[in-house]
């Protein structure tokens, strides 16, 4: 508790100086990205749930923005917004549906999605903030991606040795792949890390290219490298993979006139995935050792047929084991309270129970949405994310040859690549804060689009 205290304190202090010295939204355009480098394990339990140092922060400087004098407020709604708030609103019916109006409800409703989305909604409400979000969250890829190879080759977490041993959560603390430490660093779980990492190596996009036209030291050049090689350092093959997403998706975003030739080869890639789905599964199982020297897989039996099992068939196997509670989950779902222990408090058969003794978590975020929010609250989440990409797109488009391009493309490329990852992973505190915060800089950055169209900029005179 004293040490939480102290880490949170000294956040606030660096944010009232900034507020002060500077403008209220870039401190909490800096300091809220900053207090992502602390661990999630440094938490204190607030009734039933625990409150880390990111989220209390980011709560305070929320609190602490709505009173200072020169704190600007976007109230003009953007589609986001619009989504936003409908996915809010549908957490608070199904839960009201299925458990009764609570206090809890509500206040899990505010610090699950509102916190983090306007947190990101009011950093990038200015475009003179960039200046001061782009190397701030640059370092942390950095100093993160740093920590987890550190960690993977010299078998010990520097972080727990500041702050203590984090809890298991699912894998050993001495967890190897490929001859090495699985890194958890300031995570609970490597999976969490290798997503995040995956997420953070967009950021290190924008200051190589500005090292490359002589805008920043030549030396960013080489920080996409560590972006892309970082997330092995967990062990976690779906995030390494996915940084080549991320920098795909970014030439999307920003070239205009490479889109058609990237959705072509992507659909055509897909196919390709889906037809030759079990050999892909096999290389994978093969890629993690999970059947070296000719072990067989683990094998299940699910709806009178034997399926094989393995971490990379767990994913398909989980809408096998949980479609019978997907069709019955309606259009509100089983609310927050029945999805709150594993298993999850749904409807399934004698099969399904058997086979979750093989699983120790819902590692689908869409699965999950389903099954707590019903088909209205998936809808309302695939709106959110929808709207957040295409905002991205309209503006890198309106400023094609613009360094505003060229931070917004490697934003877009992050955001998918993480919507693609959360099919593979639940959404923790460590993955459903960066995904919200970049739905709501997208927010920001669509609504300073619009009032610069009005002439009515927010400048840095703000």
């Amino acid at each position: 508790m004293f040490i939480w205290l102290v880490v949170v304190l000294s956040f606030l202090t660096a944010y009232v100086v900034l507020a002060i010295g500077v403008r209220p939204s870039v401190a909490i355009a800096v300091v809220v990205p900053l207090s992502w480098l602390i661990p999630a394990w440094l938490s204190i339990d607030v009734g039933i749930e625990k409150i880390d140092v990111k989220t209390a922060v980011t709560i305070a400087s929320l609190l602490l923005y709505s009173f200072l004098p020169r704190a600007t407020f976007p109230w003009r709604l953007v589609p986001s917004d619009f989504a936003a708030l409908g996915l809010v609103a549908v957490h608070l019916l199904s839960d009201f549906w299925n458990s009764g109006m609570q206090t809890w409800s509500i206040a899990f409703a505010y610090v699950e999605w509102v916190v983090p989305y306007l947190a990101g909604r009011l950093a990038f409400q200015n475009r003179e903030n960039i200046n001061w979000i782009w190397p701030t969250v640059a370092l942390i890829a950095v100093l993160l991606g740093v920590a987890a190879i550190f960690e993977a080759w010299a078998g010990f977490n520097p972080y727990e040795v500041v702050f203590g041993e984090r809890p298991l959560e699912g894998t050993a603390r001495n967890a190897m792949r490929w001859g090495f430490h699985r890194a958890y660093s300031t995570c609970l779980h490597p999976l969490y890390l290798g997503v995040l990492l995956c997420w953070l190596s967009g950021f290190l996009l924008y200051p190589a290219w500005r090292g490359l036209t002589g805008h920043s030291h030549i030396a960013w050049l080489l920080m996409p490298v560590l972006g892309i090689f970082a997330p092995l350092a967990t062990g976690s093959r779906g995030p390494f993979l996915a940084t080549f997403v991320v920098m795909i998706a970014s030439i999307f975003c920003g070239w205009r006139r490479l889109r058609y030739g990237i959705a072509i080869v992507t659909v055509t890639l897909l196919v390709g995935f889906a037809i030759v789905q079990e050999p892909l599964l096999d290389a994978l199982d093969r890629w993690s050792g999970e059947t070296q020297q000719g072990r067989l897989l683990k094998e299940i039996e699910l709806n009178n047929q034997v399926e094989k099992f393995s971490s990379a068939r767990a994913r398909l196997t989980l809408f096998k084991i949980f479609w019978t509670p997907l069709k019955r989950a309606g259009l509100l779902g089983y609310g927050t309270e029945a999805l709150s222990t594993f298993p999850p408090n749904v409807p399934t058969g004698s099969d399904e129970v058997e086979a979750m003794r093989d699983i120790w978590s819902v590692d689908n975020t869409y699965i999950l949405v389903t099954l707590r929010f019903g088909y209205v609250g998936l809808l309302s989440f695939v709106l959110l994310a929808a709207a957040s990409l295409v905002q991205l797109i309209l503006v890198a488009d309106a400023d094609r040859k613009s360094s505003l391009n060229r931070f917004v493309a490697p934003l877009f490329g992050s955001l998918v690549a993480l919507l693609a990852l959360i099919f593979t992973v639940w959404m923790p505190a460590e993955i459903g804060f960066p995904l919200l915060w970049n739905f709501g800089a997208s927010g920001g950055l669509f609504y300073s689009h619009l009032k610069l169209r009005k002439g009515n900029f927010l400048d840095a005179s703000n």
